[in-house]
Parts: structure tokens; sequence; C-alpha cells
């Protein structure tokens, strides 16, 4: 039986490529119907991988009817063509934020909330051997050409999601679900299923901790409204908890920047210091935007959270958060992915993931008001 070398440097996941092999060449005839699979231990040293690797393909090739164990005698070919439930490969596209951003190890460190996703949606395949993944990342429009999709099922997509790409996705024919809203002025239409974090709550829980502390002046460092369409959220979030804490709503305390990076969080805030304005909390849209804000407040001496506290609406930390768990974001679009593939009628829904809470060393009581730095200090 001759075995191709597997390609460890593919994108395509090692059992996988098993998989595809072994179905390809039962359905060929290459391997005919009654022929005995070699033990586990050769197909490991043949193809140079380890036991479960080789253990999950024989397992989705059975799932799928091509092979059947018997036990103190082996595996077999049992047919050429599936007689059970066709596995299922699912495509997780990753558009990444920037353009230097080419590999997954890139994503891993620098768009860390996608390989989350990841993580969560691989981690539930490995529980169920009649599904794979098959990582892709979105470059241009080739990225989604039928030849780089074949196989596919569905797709699973996160990362910076525009107008084109849903174009693209569309175009596929395929099913699929957005894991996070569209980065686009308009909203995400409603003829397309996404599951994404509450828009609304990150901002309302760190804006409602901040009031409930004693802070009555909390600036908000908000992206613009007419940047992305979750923004108007965001917004609603903030004032909804100012107006359940009692306190009146204050333009003058709303920075609006650009994104949610660190430089441009560093730079608006600075700016920000020289008017005066006075404030004893600030409430960020993301942990990067609130690294630039401490920058800036360090240099000019203002402590954190003796002098201001600090809370992000969406982190992991080091600041006082609302947390949203990613991994499960990915299950919860996995599984309605796979409702999709088995009921191409289904409407399509859209799912909001709430957050919690997590207070950490950023924020502190200010109910006696000697929190206002700013009539202290010259700015």
């Amino acid at each position: 039986m001759m075995l191709e070398k597997i390609d460890l440097n593919s994108s395509e996941r090692l059992y996988q490529q098993i998989v595809n092999m072994f179905e390809s060449k039962i359905r060929n005839n290459e391997i005919p119907v009654g022929d005995k699979i070699p033990p586990e231990n050769d197909l490991c040293k043949t193809l140079q991988v380890n036991p479960r690797t080789i253990r999950k393909a024989l397992n989705q090739l059975v799932d799928a009817g091509y092979l059947v164990r018997r036990p103190s005698r082996g595996t077999f070919v049992i047919s050429s063509r599936p007689t059970k439930i066709a596995v299922k490969q699912i495509g997780i596209l990753v558009h990444p934020v920037d353009d230097y951003i080419e590999t997954f190890s890139q994503i891993q460190l620098f768009q860390p909330w996608s390989y989350q996703t990841i993580m969560g949606i691989e981690e539930e395949l490995g529980k169920n051997s009649s599904a794979s993944a098959r990582r892709l990342i979105y470059k241009n429009e080739k990225d989604l050409e039928a030849k780089k999709l074949e196989g596919l099922s569905g797709l699973l997509v996160t990362g910076t999601i525009t107008d084109d790409i849903i174009r693209g996705l569309r175009n596929t024919g395929l099913p699929f679900v957005l894991m996070g809203d569209k980065a686009e002025k308009a909203a995400t239409e409603e003829d397309i299923d996404v599951v994404t974090d509450n828009p609304f709550q990150g901002v309302y829980l760190v804006t409602k901790h901040l009031a409930g502390l004693g802070h009555k002046k909390i600036l908000f460092m908000a992206a613009r409204k007419d940047n992305w369409s979750w923004t108007t959220k965001n917004f609603e979030g903030y004032r909804k908890a100012l107006e359940e804490s009692g306190i009146l709503y204050d333009e003058n305390l709303v920075l609006n920047i650009e994104g949610y990076d660190t430089f441009e969080s560093y730079f608006a805030l600075k700016d920000f210091l020289k008017s005066g304005v006075k404030f004893t909390a600030l409430a960020g849209m993301s942990d990067l935007a609130c690294l630039g804000a401490l920058k800036a407040l360090r240099e000019n001496n203002i402590k954190v959270p003796e002098d201001v506290s600090v809370a992000s609406a969406v982190g992991a930390g080091p600041f006082t958060s609302a947390s949203f768990d990613l991994a499960e974001l990915g299950k919860t679009a996995l599984s309605r992915l796979l409702e999709r593939i088995n009921n191409p009628d289904a409407q399509p829904k859209r799912i909001e993931i709430d957050g919690k809470l997590t207070v950490r060393n950023s924020t502190i009581n200010n109910r006696d008001g000697s929190h206002l730095w700013i009539t202290q200090k010259q700015v």
C-alpha cells in the first residue's frame, strides 16, 4: 500500500490530510474494499506523525463509513462511498487586522481575540470525529476562490470583516457565520448569521462599576460613532449606566478617538489633558486603549488608580474589565454553522454572548470625593 508523505508545512491539519488521502485512494479503488489498513504503529512510522493524529484520522474514516474496526483482527475497508454521515470540514477564515500578519503564529501574538475563538472551535471539533477544521488566512478575493475552498462544508469568519469579504462569502455559496460584526458604518445585514460579544454590555458594566465606587466624573474614551456599526451600542451602554447611577450625561466627558489601539488613545488623551476637564475615572474601549491612556496619564504624573481609576470595556487584564469567553463564542458559532449546514433553510440568527465584570487593581473607591486629582494638579 503506497501512501504519500504528509505536508508538514500545509495550513491543513495533519489528520485531515490523512483522511483526504485515504478517502481518495478508497474511492479510486487504489485501496479496494476488503483490504486491511496497516496497524496504527506502522502508519505512524510511514507518515511520520504521532498515534493521536492517526487515530483521529481513522476515527473520521470509520464515522464516514469507509472503514470498520474488527476486534483482534484490525481495521478494514468496507465501502468505497460514505454510508454514514459525511465528514464535514469547516473552514476558519481569519482576516488579519494588519497586512504584516501572515501566519497563525502572528495571529496568536497580535490578534489574540481571533486566536482564542479558533482554539474554542478546534477544542469542540476535537470532541466530534465527524467534523474537522481547516485554517485559512484572507488577504484578498482570491482566497475565496472555489479551488481554495474545495471540500469545505461551511465557513467561520473572524478578524476585520468588511462588505467586500461578505460579498465574497455570499459568492462561494457556502453557509457561513461571522464571529463579530462587520467593521463598517452600516450594521451587519439581518440575513447573515452573527455570533458576537454584547456591544452594549461591556461599557455598561465598567461604567456602572466606576459609578458604584463613587465616581461621578467618568471619562469615556469612545471610538467615533460614525466609524463602526457597534459604537452606537457602546454609547447606549455608557449613558444607561450613568442614568441608572443618577449621573447626568456630560458630552465634555466623551473623548472620541479613531480606533482602539494604544497609539491613538495615547495621543488623544495627551491632548485632552490640556483642556483641564475634570474626571476621576476613565472607561476605555479595550485593554490596548487603556494602555495608551495609562502612558499619557503617567507622563502627566497622574497615578492609576490613586488619582484616576481606569477600566476596560473589553479585556483580559491588567485593568478592571468586562471579559467575554471568546472560546465559548467560537463554540457557539460552530454550533450555529453546523445547524445551517444540516438545515440550509434555517433563518439567520444574531447571537450575543454576555460578559462578566472582573475587578482588578486599576480601580478604587472614590466615595469620599478625594479622587478629583485635577483640582489639585496642573496639567
